[in-house]
């Protein structure tokens, strides 16, 4: 039997899954083996300690392949030596590598290195896939691009914590996509970096149509570059910005891919939206019913911001 508790998931999904939700000190005082799945915050850092060890099991087993500094080792070895935990398996540890550790020392103790992309091999691999993947996304799109960014924020080897420790921005490597707060904006940021090509396409088209005479006409006039812009170019680009607003707020809208291979939709559903929302109960808890509703009522609010943007447009021919 599976039990499971996720303060940042709703129960009914994790029962949908099959698993039983239960509060920590419950899964605390019944699990045989316990295994960590959390990202390093704040509120997760130490939190199994002494008294988490003290309300367990006798004899309880122990895996952390999550974090490092999520499970106390002091505490852990201490409850190791007491007898508490009857064995542990280590993927991760405070410090890397975990030199001088006394839970090395133990038998009972299974420790495999978290090598990641830290050997010259493999950061030169990750080098050479990161200038493969960018020439296959000028060439195919989302989901290379999707790949790309979820290497550039890696919390391990990634090249936004790389820049942003060196200009001493951060203290320290970060969790781009392991924090619910900011998941979401980082797959925007991707997202954006994909498409504002089409949008700045779409303005610089615009821009060419408006004539020079009227700005040299405005200049003479004692017009300034603000008076300039809000009457003329903006005027001029309004009706590509809005075609540009109709076509992002529709992909928007029907975002899956790059959510699917960035976040799965996690963590703690941060980042699901109304497709995966689809995707997610159509074939993974198999509601054909709610996922067909949930396609039409998409269907239905793009239909919505079409209408509205349409007779923005049509407003502004009338008024033009």
């Amino acid at each position: 039997k599976v039990i499971v508790y996720d303060p940042h998931v709703n129960p009914e999904r994790i029962e949908k899954a099959g698993y039983e939700t239960v509060s920590l000190d419950e899964l605390y005082r019944r699990s045989d083996f316990i295994t960590v799945h959390v990202p390093k915050l704040k509120d997760t850092l130490g939190m199994i300690d002494k008294a988490a060890f003290d309300r367990m099991k006798d004899g309880v087993m122990l895996v952390n392949c999550a974090r490092g500094g999520i499970v106390n080792e002091a505490d852990l070895y201490d409850a190791m030596v007491a007898g508490k935990v009857a064995g542990a398996a280590l993927d991760v540890f405070e410090v890397e590598p975990p030199e001088g550790s006394p839970l090395l020392k133990l038998d009972r103790v299974i420790c495999t290195p978290h090598q990641g992309a830290s050997t010259r091999e493999a950061q030169a691999n990750v080098a050479v896939a990161v200038v493969k993947q960018i020439v296959d996304y000028l060439k195919f799109g989302t989901v290379v691009n999707a790949v790309m960014w979820r290497w550039i924020y890696n919390p391990e080897y990634g090249a936004l914590n790389a820049l942003l420790t060196q200009l001493h921005i951060l203290p320290a490597y970060r969790s781009w996509l392991g924090a619910p707060g900011i998941a979401m904006n980082m797959i925007v940021a991707a997202d954006v970096w994909k498409n504002f090509t089409l949008v700045a396409l779409l303005v610089l088209a615009a821009l060419q149509t408006i004539p020079v005479e009227l700005h040299d006409a405005a200049r003479v006039d004692g017009a300034g570059g603000v008076q300039r812009f809000r009457y003329i170019t903006l005027p001029g680009i309004r009706p590509a910005l809005l075609v540009a607003l109709v076509l992002r707020t529709v992909e928007a809208l029907k975002v899956f891919d790059i959510i699917y291979v960035m976040t799965r939709g996690g963590p703690a559903s941060s980042t699901k939206t109304l497709s995966f929302l689809v995707y997610e109960e159509a074939f993974s808890f198999l509601q054909l019913g709610s996922a067909a509703a949930y396609a039409f009522l998409t269907v239905a609010l793009i239909l919505v911001f079409v209408a509205v943007y349409i007779r923005l447009l049509q407003s502004r021919g009338v008024a033009g």
